[in-house]
């Protein structure tokens, strides 16, 4: 018998499901603070307690990035990753809950 997954949404907010030019950045390490990067991406759909977006690299659970839009909003934004898929080799898909 074939296994039937549901998706539920666990959100209370709503997702703007547009893309936005968002620059992230971080440590390209979690031990080493010193070795950072800075990169843009575009989103697939952002809500006031979390963003998802693509990225040439992969992230580790829990890592910390730091976003700025100057659309979405005023100054940076400190976010941790919950997730992270590939999407294709060299594109990954991130899902960030904002702090």
């Amino acid at each position: 018998m074939k296994e039937i997954s549901i998706d539920i949404e666990r959100r209370t907010e709503k997702r703007q499901h547009e893309s936005f030019l968002v620059r992230y950045s971080g440590s390209t390490d979690p031990k080493n603070e010193t070795t950072t990067f800075v990169k843009f991406a575009a989103t697939f759909n952002v809500s006031e307690s979390g963003l998802c977006f693509r990225s040439p690299m992969p992230f580790e659970k829990t890592h910390r990035l730091t976003f700025l839009c100057d659309e979405l909003w005023e100054g940076e934004r400190e976010g941790v990753v919950r997730w992270c898929n590939i999407l294709h080799p060299g594109i990954y898909k991130i899902g960030v809950a904002l702090l």
